[in-house]
């Protein structure tokens, strides 16, 4: 099992429908966000992940959402636990930049 510290930028484009768009509401989407990656639910992070998510690996690699989502569901990205600290919560319009120190346990493909 490896264990990952990383700086994190949330740039997935969460969905924040009919929850307030204060910090409440993106706290809220992320929390929801963050349990579906540890389930595993496609359900609830097809639901909650934009159609337009390009997510972008430090190798180059960009995922779509559907490649995003099987990877998660597959297992092939297997989050075991995952921690959030100092995390900050920036909002501008309708747009919302959360930014926090990720700590998490993988279990990547088995």
């Amino acid at each position: 099992m490896r264990q990952l510290m990383l700086i994190t930028l949330l740039g997935m484009a969460l969905t924040v429908a009919g929850q307030n768009r204060n910090e409440t509401g993106v706290k809220a989407a992320v929390d929801a966000f963050h349990k579906a990656i540890l389930d595993a639910d496609k359900a609830r992070l097809e639901s909650l992940v934009s159609n337009k998510l390009s997510y972008g690996h430090s190798s180059g690699v960009v995922d779509t959402r559907d490649i995003f989502v099987e990877k998660i569901v597959s297992g092939a990205s297997d989050f075991v636990t995952m921690e959030t600290s100092e995390e900050v919560i920036t909002i501008s319009g309708n747009a919302a930049v959360v930014r926090h120190v990720l700590k998490a346990d993988t279990n990547d493909g088995g």
